[in-house]
């Protein structure tokens, strides 16, 4: 069995060899080496290669209770934000209405100044009879 054991080991010149072997740094290598107890060591099993050639996953410890914390304020912001997106929208609409509004006002007065000019232009045409300069001037 021992035989097996020696036979499955692969050794190294170098750690440079070594990180060259496992496509990493030498800091990486180094930094694997330390965190898997291996410090030291040119020999290694393809399950110790295979270790060090893998990134280490890191866990995070989640606390529950401030994922709740953060999920119910997180509903509270999206609450607040659609209350005030319904109002704003509700703002646009009656602005939007004004606007209208004002713009049929505009058109009505502009319709209404045309036809009081047309009227005007009218009533210009009438002629008067001519009056001199004197009587133009004393009104007579």
């Amino acid at each position: 069995m021992d035989n097996k054991k020696l036979d499955s080991l692969q050794s190294f010149d170098s750690l440079t060899a070594l990180a060259k072997e496992l496509k990493i740094s030498r800091q990486t290598l180094y930094k694997r080496l330390n965190d898997n107890d291996m410090k030291g060591r040119l020999s290694f099993t393809k399950k110790e290669l295979s270790l060090l050639k893998k990134r280490p996953i890191k866990s995070v410890k989640v606390d529950s209770q401030v994922d709740k914390e953060v999920d119910s304020e997180q509903d509270k912001l999206i609450s607040v934000l659609r209350a005030e997106l319904k109002a704003k929208n509700h703002t646009i609409n009656q602005l939007n209405e004004q606007l209208i509004n004002s713009q049929k006002l505009q058109l009505m007065s502009q319709q209404h100044t045309e036809q009081l000019t047309r009227e005007l232009h009218e009533l210009k045409k009438i002629e008067r009879p001519k009056q001199g300069f004197w009587a133009r001037l004393f009104g007579k």
